[in-house]
C-alpha cells in the first residue's frame, strides 16, 4: 500500500490496533492527526463498521476528511463512501439461504459477485472541513448528502 501511495505522491500512514474499542479509535485518530495525516481511509473491517460513529465523529473533530467503503459511514458524516451496496448483498444472501432451505445443494448455487457499487458524497461534511467537490464528481455520485 505504501508503494501505491508513493507512486501517487501520497504518504500512507497505517494506524493499526490489536483490540477494537472506543478509546483505541480515539487514540489512533488523534495520533494520526498529530503525525500530520491529512485524511483518513477507513478499511471495511467488522470492527470499523461497529465503531463507525466514533471514527467519523473523531476524524471530523480533528478536521480529517474520511473515505470509507460503506454508505453507512457517509450517512454519519464521512466525506465519501464508495463500495458495495450492503442491502443488495443481504438480499442475495437471503435468496441463497432460501434455495438451500428448499433443498438446493450449496455447491450448486452460483457464486455471487456484487455488481452494484455506490458512490455517496457527504457535501455537508466536506463543506464543514473546507473541501469542495468538482461538479463532475457530484454528477457521478449515486447520492449527495446536503
Amino acid at each position: 500500500m505504501r508503494e501505491a501511495g508513493e507512486s501517487l505522491g501520497v504518504a500512507i500512514l497505517p494506524l493499526l490496533f490489536d483490540d477494537a474499542s472506543e478509546n483505541i479509535y480515539k487514540r489512533l485518530i488523534n495520533e494520526g492527526a498529530d503525525r500530520g495525516a491529512q485524511a483518513l481511509v477507513i478499511s471495511d473491517t467488522t470492527e470499523n463498521f461497529t465503531y463507525r460513529a466514533i471514527i467519523v465523529r473523531e476524524a471530523n473533530g480533528r478536521g480529517l476528511p474520511t473515505f470509507a467503503a460503506y454508505r453507512a459511514f457517509a450517512e454519519l458524516g464521512a466525506t465519501v463512501s464508495l463500495g458495495v451496496n450492503l442491502e443488495e448483498m443481504f438480499r442475495e444472501l437471503a435468496r441463497q439461504i432460501a434455495h438451500i432451505l428448499d433443498g438446493t445443494s450449496p455447491g450448486d448455487i452460483p457464486f455471487f459477485l456484487p455488481n452494484t457499487f455506490e458512490l455517496v458524497v457527504n457535501r455537508r461534511s466536506a463543506t464543514q472541513l473546507g473541501l469542495q467537490f468538482s461538479p463532475t464528481l457530484l454528477a457521478r455520485a449515486d447520492e449527495v448528502i446536503e
